[in-house]
């Protein structure tokens, strides 16, 4: 493990955060334009200078809430199902079908969720992702941003920064951290996504809407919508 202080990461973070601003693109790429790769690349360089977080191989804590995804992310993400076996995506199918009768619900939610405070609105509500097999994510290399960052980076607040994980993570990380350690702030890479979503007329929707949206007659169109009717 390398050694570097808080205030060594924290200006590694911030050289991170410069980077992002100038991405132009959400998993297409996979390079330094690549809001995905950059902070890919930022966990990567954090995870050398501190403890193992929480999250590990198999485990899905943080896979109980729904993700609000944006159509680009979207995108990025939809090849990689596509790419699945056919019994992984009937399998997909059926857990996303499984998840109807929550379509008001969700839609409800979702107008909430774009009018306001994303965090309140969501509040507690909770159900199992249905990208999950067999406690794993099947679409782990495409996953959303907000999977990647869950559980080792800080969210802004009001006039403050909380963290921004579950509290089985937060508590590692009480127990296992140094107590200077200095974690990046989430916002810029969230920031960056829905700059490049709202300049490309994309929307956001929660995952499950988007897997409804692709499904006819028991299968996965051939290519992702942008914009779907939800």
């Amino acid at each position: 493990m390398d050694y570097r202080t808080a205030e060594d990461q924290v200006i590694r973070y911030r050289a991170f955060a410069g980077m992002v601003g100038e991405a132009t693109n959400v998993g297409v790429t996979g390079d330094e334009l690549d809001v995905y790769d950059v902070f890919d690349t930022l966990i990567s360089d954090m995870s050398k200078a501190m403890p193992p977080v929480a999250c590990r191989n198999g485990c899905n804590q943080c896979c109980y809430h729904p993700p609000l995804v944006t159509s680009l992310e979207w995108s990025a993400l939809y090849p990689h199902l596509l790419n699945l076996s056919p019994v992984r995506q009937e399998l997909l199918i059926e857990q996303a079908d499984a998840l109807r009768p929550l379509t008001k619900d969700l839609g409800a939610l979702r107008r909430r969720v774009l009018g306001a405070d994303r965090a309140e609105a969501i509040g507690d509500f909770s159900m199992q992702c249905p990208m999950l097999i067999d406690g794993k994510c099947a679409v782990y290399a495409g996953r959303p941003l907000v999977c990647r960052g869950y559980g080792q980076t800080l969210r802004i607040s009001g006039d403050k920064s909380v963290f921004f994980g579950s509290n089985l993570a937060f508590a590692h990380m009480r127990e296992n951290f140094p107590e200077d350690t200095a974690l990046p702030l989430f916002d810029p890479y969230v920031d960056r996504i829905s700059a490049l979503n709202e300049a490309s007329a994309g929307t956001e929707a929660f995952l499950p809407q988007w897997l409804w949206a692709h499904i006819e007659n028991n299968a996965f169109v051939p290519e992702a919508i942008i914009r779907p009717a939800f």
